[in-house]
């Protein structure tokens, strides 16, 4: 059997005993509030994407180097190209084509 007054006392009294600690001074920090203290490009380690910044294109195809491409349907292209801006950077273009099915057509009444 479970008493609901009680869980209702147990928060008010957490809740209590945290803005007292917090009006005495104590914080409680945690990693996760440091994490997103950092903006998304300061990570410390090694990017886990291969060439994501679209940078190298050894081949020259127009498709950054460790990145695929599959048109589906037959039509749509991948292209590589420059950000504009002072920055700069690489980014792809994406195009995809008309689907070749009719329309419905609207009915008129």
């Amino acid at each position: 059997m479970e008493y609901l007054n009680l869980r209702r006392t147990f928060g008010r009294t957490a809740f209590a005993a945290s803005r007292l600690l917090g009006n005495l001074g104590v914080s409680g920090s945690t990693p996760l509030l440091e994490r997103f203290g950092e903006p998304v490009g300061a990570a410390k380690g090694p990017s886990v994407v291969r060439n994501g910044g679209f940078s190298a294109d050894a081949n020259g195809n127009g498709l950054a180097d460790e990145w695929e491409f599959t048109a589906t349907p037959k039509g749509a292209t991948c292209t590589r190209e420059v950000l504009p801006g002072p920055e700069g950077g690489w980014a792809h273009l994406i195009r995809g084509c008309r689907p070749s099915w009719p329309r419905p057509r609207r009915r008129r009444s």
